[in-house]
Formats: C-alpha cells, sequence, structure tokens
C-alpha cells in the first residue's frame, strides 16, 4: 500500500501544472480539478467528483436517487483497496458513508432497501477510472457502472469520458 501510495503521489507532483479557467463551454459539474496540494487531497477530490458523476448517472439511467449510500472501505492490501482518505458527509446532496465491508453485510441483513457499493478505481495516469459494485435486496449484485476520466490538454482537470452500465439484479422481480 505504501508503495502504491508512493507511486501516485510522485506521479501527481511530477504531473501537476497551474490550473486555467475553464471555458464557457466547459461542464464543470462532471470536473475534478487536481490541485497537486497533497495526494490525500487529490484523492479526496476525484473520488468525491466520481462518486457525484455516479450518482447523477444511476439517476439519468434509471431514476433512481439513494437516501443514503454506503461505501465499502475495503483495505486487505491490495492495489484496488479503497484510499486512505475521507469523504464529504454528503456528495450530489445523497448522505455519504464510508463503512467495513462487515458493517456493510450487516446493513444489508438489517436493512434490504439500503444501498451498499464497492468502489475501486484506478488514479495513477491521465485517464483515471473507476468501477461501481451496487448491492442492494440483501446484498444481491445489483449492477456495475464504469466511469471514466481523461485530462482535459493544458491542466490540471479531468473530464467525464464515458460512463457505462453493467445490469444484474436490478429491475428483475
Amino acid at each position: 500500500m505504501q508503495n502504491f501510495s508512493a507511486q501516485i503521489l510522485v506521479f501527481l507532483l511530477l504531473s501537476c501544472t497551474t490550473p486555467t479557467p475553464s471555458t464557457p463551454n466547459s461542464k464543470p459539474e462532471k470536473t475534478a480539478e487536481i490541485k497537486g496540494a497533497s495526494a490525500e487531497l487529490d484523492l479526496q477530490q476525484l473520488y468525491t467528483q466520481a462518486i457525484a458523476d455516479y450518482i447523477r448517472e444511476v439517476d439519468s439511467a434509471y431514476g433512481l436517487r439513494f437516501d443514503t449510500l454506503y461505501f465499502g472501505k475495503h483495505v486487505f492490501g491490495q492495489a484496488d483497496d479503497f484510499p486512505d482518505i475521507e469523504l464529504p458527509g454528503h456528495i450530489a446532496g445523497t448522505p455519504v458513508l464510508l463503512v467495513s465491508p462487515e458493517e456493510g453485510e450487516r446493513i444489508q441483513r438489517e436493512r434490504e432497501a439500503a444501498f451498499y457499493v464497492n468502489l475501486f478505481g484506478r488514479t495513477g495516469s491521465d485517464r483515471p477510472d473507476f468501477l461501481f459494485v451496487l448491492f442492494s435486496k440483501g446484498f444481491v449484485h445489483q449492477f456495475d457502472v464504469f466511469i471514466q476520466y481523461s485530462r482535459a490538454p493544458n491542466t490540471n482537470e479531468f473530464v467525464l469520458d464515458s460512463a457505462r452500465f453493467e445490469r444484474f439484479g436490478y429491475g428483475k422481480d
């Protein structure tokens, strides 16, 4: 984990340039600016933006609005571990809580209508991408959302490139 974190920090420090103002035609609600203050701040911003885009994409595709999203803070010493960051209490108007995988499983047993998400991110390049794996109805896999960004030319801003859904259990009652 330390090696992976060190690689991200080195990448961010080497790739940071002075941000340029957005153009009037840009969509600021779907971008994340990496300011280069620290790896933790950068990851927090990027993950927060990815979660906000996820919430908007799910609402747009399914009309699904979450009362609360529980994100699994999986840490198993692997490259796809959830980073050591804090998330805001609300993202895109939705309450967000980080919980252990065990706590997520307990929540799913007690409240079948709760939404639990495993989030995996690859952030060490100019094309970060995220995989959101959604569970509900007692830990039944509902769908996955793949979100990819690209770095806007000559900026430290990441722009949403694509969001792709793979449906599993959602809507198959």
